[in-house]
């Protein structure tokens, strides 16, 4: 993948040369020596001007035979020509004293994009024995010897090739309007655009392209000349009925003292201004200038943000994070951790119904290059990915997979040679039907998060899936299939049932709500009393105190109230009415079966209030809407109120309670811990304001 090689390897490494053709060379560069004159380019990443003068030096220069080899392997590499990269690490492979880890690593894995899969293994097998084990690695010999596995769907996806690829790059559609949006280095005869040294082809610019009839595309046309720069745009995500979207793009930071210009990917977002017109762009928070940010899928409410980065503190080359939006700003970015992000490359993921993860990577298990992978969000982090397999996956590079709103059918891109020599947009059309649904606990209907749900094809194990922390899930199953459904979690009764995929039209979808039994059961049974009489139709909070989880229920007309706790849970119970409060704490049962009842008693006493005034002062000055937080914590329960004109709040004390009292101004705050009235008899409490650290 030529283009896709740069951008990916290159844009993430940042570093770009200053003259932008490689035939700009000056009187200096032609009085050095072929080699000098290579390495030149080399450092600047110039690959298709090294490797000529390379190959040039390699009939002039005997002495550095071995290192001018080393560097047109590297070359190709980067330019993803795999057989010509293959070719010039064979030759290179047996000279120690020459060749490192990586060298080793790259020779696997070309060796592995030309399915030379035997070869590919026993070279990954070397580098274990040689350098020690190595996760990717593992993960690689994985899925040379599971290779047959990665087939076996392939007559139920068919693929093609769009009309409106070109010699240029195509890469990453989205649906947008009446057509798509694509990243194309094609060049627009109305737009004057540098050229990319690397490999001589035009920057990536946005271009749309219309359906006309079907799935017949028109003539693509640069999509806005506003986003359209001199330098690299795309991909884009475009969310909220498309009227909002956020896109891939360079930003410029000079060093003049390298006399280098580097360049990093950043994500800008953008908002529709009337029919066809769009706002400027505004750079995302965590865009940096030391590193690239890239490759936005977003949440159609855009509220959950996934992007690319190659950020310092990951696990490899890029690694997926993921941020929030909380109603102000955009969370600080969190790894998406080591189930999806490996030592080598994750990039273009995309968001299946806000819920399926699909990403590339060159990490995992899969056919070569980077591969197309799907997975969901379990309680703890994320499943295993998936291989999607052969026709969607290849020996090259797969990336930037779209799904039609139908879901019946999509795009995704590829630099397999069918569809020419550069990166180029393919279709399919899949055929999933997706599973999905709710699992609650029966007794309590509560949603059950992290349960395991098993997928099973005559006894074999073929998908697996967990709830979230709604306790929903959603899998994607072939079609024409009878499965076998098998649902655990620890101190429930395990659930089976047949899943059946036949008869069904594609991308159609099951949904169904599974409700659990205990296994284990720990009753309580209760009763409110006060001056030994019983207290009736009060509401009773059931608090677990290791989540803060609270139930509500209500004593009967006899005083009495039941409620079913989770086994090895310790329990808080407290009735706070206007004048009296009570509480009992349970601890965890340790009975392992059966039905455990446990009696208990909330004997209610009680309690004097008093309004305290809470006064923030900026100084010397009282704090005009500030934010202050009550939180009693004895209940946990949280209050939060604002200053008037005064600077003050003013609140209900109760003497059983102890209050933690904090404030928050702009970018200063203040706290008073343990306020109680027993033993402070001060109505008017000052919280002095001071900066954040």
């Amino acid at each position: 993948m030529k283009i896709k090689g740069c951008i990916v390897l290159l844009l993430f490494a940042s570093l770009w040369s200053k003259p932008l053709l490689a035939q700009h060379k000056n009187i200096f560069t032609l009085t050095q020596s072929t080699f000098k004159q290579a390495e030149k380019y080399y450092k600047q990443n110039d690959f298709m001007s090294a490797i000529t003068l390379y190959e040039k030096a390699l009939l002039k220069d005997r002495r550095r035979q071995g290192l001018i080899k080393l560097r047109l392997a590297n070359s190709y590499l980067m330019l993803h020509h795999t057989k010509e990269a293959e070719f010039w690490y064979k030759d290179i492979m047996n000279t120690k004293s020459l060749i490192g880890k990586q060298d080793v690593m790259n020779y696997a894995m070309m060796l592995l994009a030309n399915k030379k899969y035997e070869a590919s293994k026993a070279w990954f097998e070397h580098y274990n024995k040689e350098y020690g084990t190595d996760s990717l690695v593992l993960r690689k010999i994985r899925g040379i010897d599971q290779i047959s596995l990665y087939y076996e769907d392939s007559l139920s996806k068919p693929i093609h090739p769009l009309s409106i690829n070109t010699s240029y790059s195509e890469f990453s559609p989205v649906f947008y309007d009446k057509g798509i949006v694509f990243t194309s280095s094609r060049q627009a005869e109305s737009i004057v655009k540098l050229n990319n040294a690397k490999d001589n082809k035009a920057f990536l610019d946005l271009y749309y392209s219309e359906f006309k009839k079907d799935t017949i595309l028109s003539e693509p046309k640069p999509w806005h000349h506003a986003i359209n720069s001199s330098y690299h745009e795309g991909p884009i995500a475009f969310y909220n009925h498309g009227t909002q979207a956020i896109f891939t793009q360079n930003f410029l930071i000079e060093k003049k003292q390298e006399k280098i210009d580097t360049r990093h990917l950043g994500l800008f977002s953008i908002e529709k201004k009337g029919e066809n017109n769009w706002s400027e762009a505004v750079s995302l928070p965590f865009n940096n200038a030391s590193y690239s940010v890239a490759h936005a899928a977003i949440s159609q409410d855009g509220k959950l943000l996934y992007f690319a980065s190659n950020k310092p503190g990951g696990y490899g080359g890029t690694d997926l994070y993921r941020t929030r939006y909380n109603g102000t700003a955009w969370d600080e970015p969190v790894n998406l951790g080591s189930s999806i992000n490996t030592s080598g490359n994750e990039l273009f993921p995309y968001l299946l119904l806000d819920s399926i993860l699909y990403f590339s990577s060159t990490g995992h298990a899969g056919l070569g290059g980077l591969d197309i992978y799907r997975t969901s969000s379990c309680a703890t982090g994320f499943c295993e990915p998936e291989n999607l397999g052969y026709p969607i996956n290849s020996n090259q590079d797969d990336f930037g997979i779209v799904f039609a709103p139908t879901f019946k059918s999509g795009y995704f891109s590829s630099n397999r040679i069918k569809g020419g020599s550069d990166d180029d947009l393919f279709a399919f059309e899949i055929i999933n039907v997706y599973f999905k649904g709710h699992i609650k606990a029966k007794l309590k209907s509560v949603p059950l998060a992290d349960v395991s749900l098993s997928f099973s094809l005559k006894g074999k194990e073929v998908k697996t899936a967990k709830t979230n922390d709604r306790g929903d899930f959603l899998v994607a199953l072939d079609p024409s299939e009878e499965y076998t459904l098998s649902v655990f979690k620890e101190t429930f009764k395990p659930y089976t049932a047949t899943i059946s995929t036949r008869h069904r039209s594609e991308a159609d979808s099951i949904t169904q709500e599974i409700l659990l039994e205990k296994e284990v059961k720990t009753l309580v049974k209760g009763v409110v009393n006060q001056n030994d009489s019983v207290v009736t139709k009060l509401k009773i909070i059931a608090q677990e105190t290791s989540s803060k989880h609270q139930d509500t229920i209500y004593s009967d007309e006899k005083g009495e109230f039941f409620y079913e706790a989770d086994p090895g849970l310790e329990y808080y119970f407290y009735v706070d009415t206007r004048y009296s409060f009570g509480d009992v704490l349970l601890e965890p049962s340790k009975k392992t079966k059966g039905t455990f009842l446990l009696y208990t008693k909330i004997e209610l006493h009680n309690y004097d209030t008093t309004f305290v005034n809470v006064l923030v002062k900026d100084g010397t000055v009282p704090s005009v809407n500030a934010l202050v937080v009550l939180e009693n914590t004895v209940t946990d329960k949280v209050d939060s109120l604002y200053t008037n004109k005064k600077g003050m709040i003013r609140f209900v004390a109760k003497s059983y309670a102890d209050y933690t009292i904090r404030s928050y101004h702009k970018n200063k705050s203040a706290e008073l811990i343990d306020f109680n009235l027993l033993t402070n008899r001060v109505r008017t409490l000052i919280l002095s304001l001071k900066k954040e650290d």
